[in-house]
């Protein structure tokens, strides 16, 4: 989204400060730490494989899944196969009383071939930009065969009295955009300010025909980012609207000596907008099918506590099941983003269906759906809820947990007793997890806005195919799917099973 992005430059900060501490661990050996897990949870804990979260991965992050994208049907293939594993397992339909799957309405925005995107000069093609390497389209692009002169409006933004589009004609041609926001706009309040719908409303509601917005404009031309995260702002139909790397805003910027990193520095460090025609020119044509109310769901699972009181108490683990689709050919499969978590959940399922006794607290295993599309899914739980909220204990979020070094708890610092969960079982499972104060954009964020003790796990290294083509199954670390597998396993029966 991305605004994901946020989440994975925040983990990168523990490396320097939890270095020392890794080396310092010592590692129990692997016949001790299994000496540790408890004997009545034994079976379900060695039930948890990676190789076999590898195969469940490499299958519905596969191009038939076509990127599962919120409301396809591969995406509700995702949630039947989610529902069929739970009622095997002898898990309760936790969405009603008979039913696994809670429905949400979600928008839809399927991009059809032929389509492209070049840069023109005096009426000619300077370069047929490579799709899914130079270009990617928005998500939520609108249809069109433009060809028109491009001009740079800053960030593309006009509110609390900073306007890009003041002052120039924009009517009939393509806009070029910074990503983000211009420093004294840049608050958490703005935050829908950088949304791409945010930027395309406002592009066409100043007449333009079309919207670049530049991705990296300093560093190496690396593929630029999908998302389908247009937030609540109206569909531009008739809007074509594309990303584009570092090597296409270096052409943009054919003919001016001060490049779009010099102006982007002008613009931060003035505040004041600095908008100005290009020399380079554009065309965009696509097709887009757009649905504005398909359905796509949720996935809920019960396994009910024994404790006569305890048993209406909830732990509650979840992990979004959507990414962001395809485009053409062009198949964005997310398998780190969020393959990853949808395998451990479905480990989950069936680890539980193992253990010998039921724990004291009731346990709600869920897939969401919507994520990519900006929280829809559990936004649309946290506030229909099958169970009260002040009911639930605690909600434990998978989100991109297929590679990296060790656990970052985000909320951990908050949350201290979700927290003393993971960090007693950390050394069993043979993976570190480190608490940290960040509130990342992913699916417990709705229920901690509403007063409900949230955390996101996030396994921290190097994530370099987020939201790229190249985000497969063979780029995941099987022995890291696991262990987040069985940590959260053994932290979730010991929040399941303590007293207060």
């Amino acid at each position: 989204m991305n605004l994901k992005q946020n989440l994975i430059a925040a983990a990168y900060r523990f490396l320097i400060t939890v270095a020392i501490f890794l080396l310092a661990c010592a590692v129990l050996p692997p016949t001790k730490a299994f000496s540790q897990v408890p004997a009545d949870v034994y079976d379900g804990y060695s039930s948890i494989r990676g190789a076999e979260m590898l195969e469940y991965v490499r299958l519905i992050a596969s191009d038939k899944f076509k990127g599962r994208a919120a409301g396809s049907d591969q995406n509700y293939q995702v949630a039947l196969m989610l529902a069929t594993a739970m009622k095997d397992a002898g898990i309760a339909p936790g969405a009603a009383i008979d039913r696994y799957l809670q429905p949400v309405k979600v928008e839809r925005n399927v991009i059809e071939e032929p389509f492209g995107f070049e840069l023109t000069l005096d009426g000619r093609t300077l370069y047929e930009a490579k799709h899914g390497e130079d270009y990617v389209f928005r998500g939520f692009t609108g249809s069109g065969n433009v060809s028109a002169p491009a001009v740079f409006c800053g960030y593309g933004v006009s509110s609390g009295g900073y306007d890009d589009f003041a002052g120039i004609d924009v009517k009939g041609k393509i806009v070029v955009a910074l990503n983000g926001l211009p420093p004294k706009l840049d608050k958490p309040e703005n935050e829908h300010l950088k949304l791409a719908g945010y930027k395309m409303t406002t592009a066409a509601q100043n007449g333009a025909a079309g919207l670049v917005l530049l991705g990296d404009i300093d560093g190496d031309p690396a593929p630029p980012l999908a998302s389908v995260n247009k937030g609540d702002f109206p569909y531009q139909r008739n809007l074509p609207a594309v990303k584009v790397n570092a090597r296409i805003a270096n052409m943009l910027a054919h003919g001016f000596e001060q490049g779009f990193p010099v102006i982007k520095s002008l613009i931060d460090d003035t505040g004041k907008p600095m908008s100005f025609p290009l020399n380079v020119g554009a065309k965009i044509f696509v097709n887009s099918v757009y649905t504005p109310d398909a359905t796509a769901y949720n996935v809920i699972g019960r396994l009910d506590g024994k404790h006569p009181s305890l048993k209406k108490r909830y732990i509650v683990v979840l992990a979004h099941t959507d990414h962001v689709g395809f485009q053409g050919g062009l198949v964005f499969n997310g398998a780190d983003d969020n393959a990853s978590g949808t395998a451990v959940i479905n480990a989950l399922v069936k680890a539980f269906s193992q253990v010998r006794k039921r724990p004291e607290r009731s346990i709600l295993l869920c897939g969401m759906t919507g994520e990519e599309l900006g929280l829809i899914g559990s936004k649309y739980l946290a506030n229909n809820m099958p169970v009260p909220l002040n009911q639930i204990d605690a909600v434990i979020n998978l989100d991109m947990v297929g590679m990296g070094g060790f656990v970052a708890v985000f909320g951990g610092t908050e949350f201290p007793r979700i927290m003393r969960a993971f960090s007693r079982w950390a050394s069993v499972a043979g993976i570190d997890a480190v608490a940290d104060s960040a509130n990342p954009p992913s699916d417990q964020r709705p229920f901690r806005a509403l007063g409900v003790p949230a955390v996101m796990l996030l396994t921290v290294g190097d994530h370099p195919y987020y939201h790229t083509a190249l985000d497969d199954a063979d780029t995941l670390d099987p022995k890291v799917m696991e262990d987040v597998a069985k940590l959260t396993f053994l932290a979730l029966w010991q929040l399941a099973n303590e007293r207060h």
